[in-house]
């Protein structure tokens, strides 16, 4: 994932539809090596930051999936990807456990 696509994103820049369709081929991966067990998969990341994650943010991740507008397995690729990349700022430490 390229971490200007998610700030984006954040930004109300592109749509949730845009960012899933940015992302859909690792996730798909992602999603079909986790399910082997004992698995590590890979989260890709790129470019450049800091992005502060706010509460804000994860409201609007929140809200896509209510929506139906992102699958779980998408919420979860992103959350993994702020919490596995320095390039991310999050705001809190509340946020933060909002995300594991």
């Amino acid at each position: 994932m390229q971490i200007e696509t998610l700030s984006q994103y954040f930004k109300g820049n592109i749509t949730a539809e845009q960012l899933v369709s940015e992302i859909s081929d690792e996730v798909r991966e992602h999603e079909k090596i986790s399910e082997k067990k004992g698995a590590s998969a890979t989260v890709y990341i790129s470019g450049n930051g800091p992005v502060k994650v706010t509460s804000k943010d994860i409201l609007i991740l929140c809200e896509a999936f209510s929506n139906k507008e992102m699958e779980e397995a998408f919420v979860n690729y992103v959350a993994n990807v702020i919490l596995l990349s320095e390039e991310f700022k999050i705001q809190n430490d509340t946020i933060e456990q909002s995300l594991v």
